[in-house]
């Protein structure tokens, strides 16, 4: 780890061989993740180099001062909210991070744009909520349930033969 989420993941690219074409930088605090997204994930990126699932933003947006006096209405058209897992060439996230000194981007996504190279979108989903509050908790416990579980196609565990 490290002591933000860009150090973090720097530290662990240096840990990438050269024979990696693609990393998949994911929040551990997304932890409503269906396995067929991160398969059309990879599959965007092999055409577009660098992909990020996003929604569209559907609620009305305020900006508010620091008293909590909205200051104007924001129009959402053309925003859309970004989440993870972001895929990107090995080689993009690399030099993205190499170039990124005190950047404070939220998203690996911003480094790699900062680079030139454009991000494709992908439909996202409402499910893929980012955990921030008890609220949150709550509602991702919910959603797990129902999420489709990934199929094995052998043993969970290399010992599971031991266990039965």
């Amino acid at each position: 780890g490290g002591r933000t989420r860009a150090e973090t993941v720097s530290r662990a690219l240096a840990h990438v061989t050269e024979s990696v074409d693609f990393i998949a930088v994911h929040d551990a605090a997304r932890p409503c993740l269906a396995e067929v997204w991160i398969d059309e994930l990879f599959a965007a990126a092999v055409e577009h180099g660098a992909v990020i699932p996003a929604i569209p933003v559907t609620e009305t947006l305020k900006r508010v001062d620091k008293d909590h006096r909205v200051l104007e209405t924001v129009s959402r058209e053309g925003l859309w909210r970004a989440q993870t897992p972001q895929v990107f060439r090995a080689d993009w996230l690399k030099e993205a991070h190499a170039q990124a000194g005190d950047s404070e981007a939220t998203d690996d996504a911003a480094l790699v744009e900062a680079l030139g190279h454009a991000i494709h979108v992908v439909s996202g989903s409402p499910l893929n909520i980012k955990i921030t509050t008890r609220a949150d908790l709550t509602l991702a416990a919910a959603m797990l349930k129902i999420l489709p579980k990934p199929k094995l196609d052998g043993p969970a565990h290399p010992f599971d033969d031991m266990w039965r």
